[in-house]
C-alpha cells in the first residue's frame, strides 16, 4: 500500500512538472500575441501572472516528489523489517537503510570474484555466521588499479582464509553442466580427478554440425598457425607473427591488470572460429553459441565478423565475449580462440591456469578451440598438458576437419576491404529478401570497421 502511495505521488509530481512547463510555454505565445495587439503593459502584467502560476505549480511538484520519496523509504523499511532474507551485492549491504539492521548468517555467492574490501561489507551487518562459496580454481575479481596489486588487494578472502589460516574449502563435487567428455580434462587437471559427473552423455550428446575427430567425444582442438598481431585501439596495427619472435611482455602485464592501450588479435583463428560456430549454429541441433578468447582486440574482430556475415548468422542466438566477461556463463556450444602465435612461446595471461578453466568449461555440448598448439605449449606448463590430453584423446585436428562455411564457397573474407559489397552482392543473388538482407551488412558496420579495410 505504501508503495502504492509513492507511486501515485511521483505521478502526481510527473504531472505537476508537465503542467508547469506547459503554462510557461502557453503563457509566453500568449504574450508574444498580446504585446504585438495591446501594448507591453498588458504583455508584462500577463507574463506576471504567467510566472507565478509556473512557480506555484513547479513547487507543488517538487512538494509530491517529496513525499513519494518519503512513501518510498518508509515501505522499503517495512519490507526489510518483516524479510527473513535479504538479497543484496556487497556494495548495497552498506545501504544505509541496513545500517540498524543485523544478519546472523551471512552468504557470499562468488566470494571467489570479489575483492577482500568488498566481502568485508556484508560481514560488518553482524554476522555470527558467514558462508563463502566460489570456485578458485577460476577467474578472479578484475583489479585495475597497479597500486591495488602491491598491496595484494588481488588476493581475495576467500583465497586468504584457505592459504593463510588453513581453512579447508569443502568441494561441491558433482557436475551436471557438460558432456562428460568436456569436463574429463578439467576433473583430473584442476580438481584432482575429484570433480564428478552428474549427468550421463546422452543427456548432455555431441551437438551436431561438425564431424568430432571421436565419436560422442563434443571435443576439437583446431590446429592453426595464424598470424598474431597486436591491435592498438586506434586501428594502428603492428604484425607479430611466428617469424616475428618475441613478445612484448609489457603490454601482457597491463592487459592482465586491465590498463592496455593496445590489444591482440589473430585474424585466421577469427575466420576458423566464425566457421566453425556457423557450421554448430546451423545444424539447429544447438540453442546457444558463443565465441570466447582472452583479448578485447580479437572480441572487436570477431564482432567485425559477425557484422559483416549477418545475413547468415540472422536469427541465431549467438555471443562474443571476453572469457573473463563469460565467467558465469554457459552456452551449449563454445568456441574459444586462444590468438596467441609466435616462435617464443610468449602467451600472457592467457597462461593463468584459471583463465584456461574457465575457457572449457563454458559449453554443455560442444568445445572446438582454435589455436597454435606449439606456441601455447611452449608457453604454459597448463596448456602444455591440456594440449597432451587432447592428442592422446585423438582430439587435435586442423581446420579441413570443419565443413564449408557458405560464404568461403562464395570466395568472400569478411575482413577483406570489399567485404560489405561482396556480401550485399552474393546473398542478394539468392533473390529472397534481396534488399533486406542486402542491406544488413552495410547498415550493422561503423566507423570502428575501417581498420579492417585491408587484406591481410
Amino acid at each position: 500500500a505504501l508503495f502504492e502511495r509513492a507511486k501515485q505521488a511521483a505521478e502526481g509530481s510527473n504531472l505537476a512538472w508537465a503542467s508547469s512547463s506547459s503554462s510557461s510555454s502557453l503563457i509566453t505565445s500568449s504574450r508574444s500575441k498580446r504585446n504585438a495587439a495591446a501594448g507591453s503593459s498588458s504583455g508584462a502584467s500577463t507574463h506576471l501572472v504567467g510566472q507565478l502560476d509556473s512557480e506555484s505549480l513547479g513547487l507543488d511538484a517538487k512538494r509530491k516528489w517529496g513525499q513519494a520519496e518519503a512513501l518510498s523509504r518508509e515501505a522499503s523499511k517495512q519490507v526489510l523489517s518483516e524479510a527473513h532474507v535479504v538479497c543484496a551485492t556487497c556494495a548495497g549491504a552498506g545501504d544505509p537503510m541496513l545500517a540498524e539492521m543485523h544478519f546472523n548468517v551471512v552468504v557470499i555467492d562468488e566470494a571467489t570474484q570479489a575483492t577482500e574490501p568488498a566481502t568485508l561489507v556484508p560481514l560488518t551487518q553482524g554476522a555470527q555466521c558467514a558462508v563463502m562459496a566460489g570456485d578458485p580454481c577460476q577467474l578472479p575479481p578484475t583489479i585495475v588499479s597497479r597500486q591495488a596489486y602491491t598491496f595484494k588487494l588481488d588476493k581475495t578472502l576467500f583465497d586468504r582464509l584457505q592459504q593463510e589460516v588453513g581453512l579447508a574449502p569443502l568441494l561441491l563435487d558433482t557436475q551436471y553442466r557438460m558432456n562428460p567428455a568436456i569436463s574429463k580434462f578439467p576433473s583430473r587437471h584442476f580438481y584432482d580427478g575429484k570433480l564428478q559427473d552428474g549427468v550421463l552423455a546422452e543427456l548432455k550428446p555431441a551437438a551436431a554440425g561438425v564431424t568430432w575427430p571421436v565419436k560422442d567425444h563434443p571435443v576439437i582442438v583446431v590446429a592453426l598457425r595464424g598470424l598474431e598481431e597486436k591491435a592498438q585501439k586506434s586501428g594502428e596495427k603492428a604484425q607479430k607473427g611466428r617469424s616475428g619472435g618475441a613478445a612484448a611482455s609489457s603490454a601482457d602485464v597491463t592487459a592482465e591488470v586491465g590498463l592496455e592501450d593496445a590489444s591482440y588479435r589473430n585474424l585466421p583463428e577469427a575466420r576458423v572460429a566464425l566457421q566453425a560456430l556457423y557450421a554448430l549454429m546451423k545444424a539447429g541441433d544447438a540453442a546457444t553459441g558463443a565465441i570466447l578468447t582472452p583479448y578485447k582486440g580479437q572480441v572487436r574482430s570477431l564482432e567485425h565478423g559477425l557484422r559483416v556475415l549477418a545475413p547468415w548468422f540472422a536469427g541465431m542466438e549467438i555471443s562474443v565475449s571476453s572469457v573473463d566477461g563469460y565467467q558465469g556463463r554457459e552456452a551449449d556450444v563454445i568456441v574459444f580462440t586462444a590468438v596467441r602465435c609466435n616462435s617464443a612461446g610468449k602467451i600472457g595471461f592467457v597462461s593463468d591456469p584459471r583463465r584456461l578453466n574457465v575457457a572449457i568449461t563454458r559449453p554443455r555440448r560442444g568445445l572446438v578451440v582454435v589455436c597454435d598448439p606449439e606456441t601455447l605449449a611452449q608457453g604454459s606448463s597448463n596448456w602444455s598438458k591440456f594440449m597432451a590430453f587432447a592428442d592422446q584423446q585423438g582430439y587435435v585436428c586442423g581446420p579441413q576437419q570443419l565443413p564449408t562455411a557458405p560464404w568461403q564457397e562464395e570466395g568472400l573474407d569478411p575482413f577483406s576491404k570489399d567485404a560489405v559489397t561482396a556480401v550485399a552482392t552474393a546473398v542478394g543473388g539468392d533473390g529472397v529478401g534481396v534488399g533486406s538482407r542486402r542491406g544488413t551488412a552495410a547498415s550493422l558496420l561503423s566507423s570502428s570497421d575501417e581498420e579492417y579495410a585491408y587484406t591481410p
